[in-house]
């Protein structure tokens, strides 16, 4: 990946003996139709071997596909104001900070200014970002502190969005949390008779002891 001006940059290379229509190819990696229709009609390029291509043409084994994505235009909306942002983790396509309790996610009516998603855009301009979109992918409520989850383009949102809304990704989170509840229970239960067994054998002397040192 790469950053070219206002357009992001992706390449992949073909290596497969047989031939590909260059849209399935394309598709393969995730890249949609409406993906597909602003790379055509808002700015962007599709590139083989350093030429523009059709989606229609076919690709040959060694071929060099180069996508420039459409350049994004930020919401006007979403205004930038300077914050403690924390950041926890980043990269060319994901920012993820730490949320404090009692702030909100995004802007609304009733608190337009002071907003994670308006620290990020700051954020996003203090760092000479590529792009000031902002794309929040989880989302936490005012009162809940915890890890947010922002993307610096709208192709990394899009493939985050259609993994949290999978089935497969839904049924390993629901296996997860059932490990960890079973942990949770476990660990608990243990402690529990632990505690259980302790008092029962040292509830006497230990009265006894604080008795005797009045």
């Amino acid at each position: 990946m790469h950053l070219l001006g206002q357009n992001m940059k992706f390449e992949w290379q073909y290596t497969d003996s047989e031939g590909c229509i260059l849209r399935n190819f394309l598709r393969r990696h995730e890249i949609s139709r409406s993906q597909l229709s602003k790379i055509k009609f808002s700015g962007g390029q599709i590139l083989v071997n350093g030429q523009e291509a059709h989606t229609n043409i076919r690709l040959v084994q060694n071929d060099v596909v180069t996508v420039y994505l459409a350049p994004e235009v930020a919401v006007e909306h979403v205004i930038p104001v300077k914050g403690d942002l924390k950041v926890a983790y980043e990269d060319d396509h994901f920012l993820i900070v730490d949320k404090p309790a009692f702030v909100a996610s995004l802007p609304a009516p009733n608190h337009p200014n002071n907003t994670m998603a308006n620290f990020v855009k700051q954020y996003l301009i203090d760092e000479q970002a590529e792009s000031l979109a902002v794309h929040v992918v989880t989302r936490l409520d005012r009162d809940t502190s915890g890890l947010m989850m922002f993307t610096k383009h709208g192709f990394a949102h899009s493939l985050l969005d259609r993994q949290l809304q999978s089935k497969e990704l839904q049924k390993r989170i629901s296996q997860l949390l059932v490990v960890i509840c079973a942990r949770i229970y476990r660990n608990m239960r243990g402690l529990i008779v632990r505690l259980n067994a302790r008092k029962n054998s040292t509830c006497d002397g230990w009265s006894a002891k604080v008795v005797s040192g009045h």
